[in-house]
């Protein structure tokens, strides 16, 4: 895998948690339930580890299955999710 694939999974990883932390605070708000909050806190819990080591393919698969799967489970703010995983994310957030 080349650097620069590393480097764009991990970019994306930090945007990933960003964008995750965002849409938790938009839930808390009332626009959605504890549930919804917590399985998403769930999905971002464990993303910082993967900003130290370079996610192989493996590793990148079990990411979007899990961000994939609360996709699934919470369509609205899921498809959001999901979208940051494969659009590149903006030079500055």
């Amino acid at each position: 895998m080349s650097a620069t694939v590393q480097i764009t999974r991990r970019t994306r990883i930090a945007y990933l948690i960003h964008q995750g932390c965002v849409e938790i605070r938009y839930l808390a708000q009332g626009q959605g339930d504890y549930q919804e909050i917590a399985d998403l806190a769930d999905v971002m819990e464990w993303l910082p580890r993967f900003l130290e080591d370079e996610p192989d393919d493996d590793t990148w698969d079990i990411i979007r299955e899990q961000v994939d799967s609360f996709g699934r489970r919470y369509p609205r703010s899921g498809e959001r999710l999901v979208r940051f995983l494969t659009e590149p994310p903006p030079a500055r957030y």
